[in-house]
């Protein structure tokens, strides 16, 4: 989560979970910056951030289609392991199925914002981020950072309805609560 300031008053408080372009956001922010509150990845969760957060001050978190987000979390994951236990979505989705305690990296979207904010959708992010930058009067238009060399998200389930369900089971509140559903993808 990063407090951003403009003329010396919070405007707004960035969270963004893993794989919805945080990294391009928090560097368009980067100067405006007042106060981080991370983990060593990066991120942090509302419950863990929101003694920080002046009352009042207006939260935005970046959040991306469930099914999109799966499809760049197992790139990210098979590129970055040296022995990675999967070698296809459905391999990854069986191997998240299996953990007990979650990495904060494949957490629900929900968690890094508790439902309490303005969503800024991967899906159009680029006009979400400029009428957020209007409202905050701060910040730079956003760069690709982290991008993934990979087909469209349809591919990865054409003709897999056991797949696309997987994913409502993993992460069944950033369906519901995010208004996402394989229809709208």
């Amino acid at each position: 989560m990063r407090l951003i300031r403009s003329k010396n008053e919070t405007v707004a408080a960035l969270f963004h979970a893993p794989r919805t372009a945080g990294t391009a956001m928090a560097k368009a922010v980067e100067p405006y910056v007042l106060r981080s509150v991370l983990d060593h990845n990066g991120h942090a969760v509302y419950a863990e951030a929101a003694h920080a957060i002046p009352i009042g001050t207006p939260i935005y978190c970046g959040v991306r289609c469930p099914w999109d987000r799966a499809v760049s979390l197992a790139a990210w994951y098979f590129t970055r392991m040296l022995q990675c236990p999967f070698d296809d979505l459905e391999g990854f989705l069986l191997w998240v199925r299996t953990m007990e305690d979650r990495p904060r990296m494949l957490a629900e979207q929900v968690e890094f914002h508790a439902g309490l904010c303005n969503l800024l959708r991967f899906e159009h992010l680029d006009e979400d981020w400029e009428v957020a930058r209007q409202k905050w009067k701060v910040g730079f238009p956003l760069e690709r950072h982290n991008w993934s060399e990979r087909a469209a998200t349809e591919s990865y389930y054409d003709g897999r309805p056991d797949l696309v369900a997987l994913v409502e089971e993993l992460w069944p509140r950033d369906c519901s609560t995010l208004g996402y559903s394989w229809n709208a993808s």
